[in-house]
């Protein structure tokens, strides 16, 4: 081989990492959109699904905020859906969550000291299907609300 020239193994491989790289690139291409659309769907809910029955979102009682975190998952055996939403008017968009699922049967079983930095309040009621609770626990603090839905536990007297 001369000074200069390159090597056919050597061209193969670069060959080989060449490709390996552009079909990364293109799989990473197609996860962003499935992510994204999955953050947007959850956006434009007008309510949540909880054990087969619809909650109120969010965005139905005080207009459109922007989703910007959904989980899911189960914790202690019991289901759970989060949903987190940006917000300039946190306590104010709680408030009003709140009093929306007052006037929906929810009680309140853990209330807030009304500060206007950050608090959270839960409410509750019992399925009306089954003896299951449904239980909607509403968090903020500066610049965002989470509210998070948690289905399945066992009704005792309610």
């Amino acid at each position: 081989m001369h000074p200069g020239e390159v090597s056919p193994v050597g061209l193969r491989a670069f060959s080989k990492a060449l490709r390996l790289a552009k079909l990364a690139l293109l799989i990473a291409a197609m996860l962003v959109p499935a992510g994204c659309g999955v953050l947007k769907e959850a956006e434009q809910l007008q309510s949540y699904d909880m054990n087969g029955e619809a909650i109120p979102s969010l965005n139905s009682v005080v207009g459109d905020r922007k989703l910007t975190g959904k989980s899911t998952g189960t914790e202690n055996g019991v289901p759970y859906a989060a949903y987190t939403y940006k917000s300039d008017t946190p306590f104010e968009d709680t408030n009003a969550y709140f009093e929306k699922l007052c006037a929906d049967g929810f009680i309140v079983t853990q209330d807030w000291d009304g500060s206007q930095d950050a608090g959270t309040v839960e409410l509750m009621r019992q399925s009306k299907a089954d003896d299951q609770l449904l239980v909607v626990t509403a968090a903020y603090e500066a610049g965002k609300v989470t509210v998070t839905l948690q289905g399945g536990r066992k009704a005792r007297g309610l």
